[in-house]
């Protein structure tokens, strides 16, 4: 393996010896900084083998795209119903109904940041749900509800909530994020 790899080098390298192009230089150099230096120093010429500046910003900004898109696909959740939210343990995306015959429990001068109410998941399980932000406005009027959280024994908590309210002309979303996050 090492000595295909050297062959490939060397024939970049005779390449660019006789073409002194920079760009080739720059992948030259971004090959020798990838193999490693020990072993690189061997083939690449010292004369010109400092890269631009424009390519130098051009690979940051790569390695800034590539680390923001593996941060962001850490929050990716599952949807799930109650069971299942029990099974896994793990922070999940529950879609349900508001059980509009349950009492919903949220007092503002007690404490703002407690909503507390039964839902019935897309399985017909119903259960309570807890969420540490003020109650949204219309929330009772929501046609469905999907919730970010993990279940705590038998209570789901709720550290986000997407509603999906009814409207005369188009479907309008309300987004609510928790205090805790």
């Amino acid at each position: 393996m090492k000595s295909l790899v050297q062959n490939k080098v060397r024939k970049v390298v005779l390449f660019t010896e006789k073409k002194e192009d920079e760009l080739q230089m720059t992948h030259l150099f971004v090959i020798a900084c990838v193999i490693g230096t020990k072993f690189a120093s061997e083939f690449i010429p010292t004369k010109d083998c400092v890269m631009k500046k424009s390519h130098l910003i051009a690979i940051a900004v790569i390695a800034v795209a590539i680390a923001t898109l593996v941060s962001a696909s850490s929050d990716v959740t599952t949807y799930a119903n109650f069971d299942q939210a029990t099974e896994s343990g793990d922070k999940v995306k529950l879609v349900g109904q508001l059980v509009k015959e349950a009492p919903i429990e949220y007092n503002p001068e007690k404490d703002p940041n407690y909503l507390a109410f039964q839902l019935k998941d897309d399985a017909g399980a119903v259960r309570r749900v807890v969420l540490r932000s003020a109650k949204p406005q219309d929330f009772e009027r929501s046609e469905q509800i999907v919730l970010t959280g993990a279940m705590n024994g038998e209570i789901f908590e709720a550290s986000d909530m997407l509603l999906k309210c009814p409207s005369k002309y188009q479907d309008q979303e309300v987004y609510i994020r928790s205090e805790q996050g």
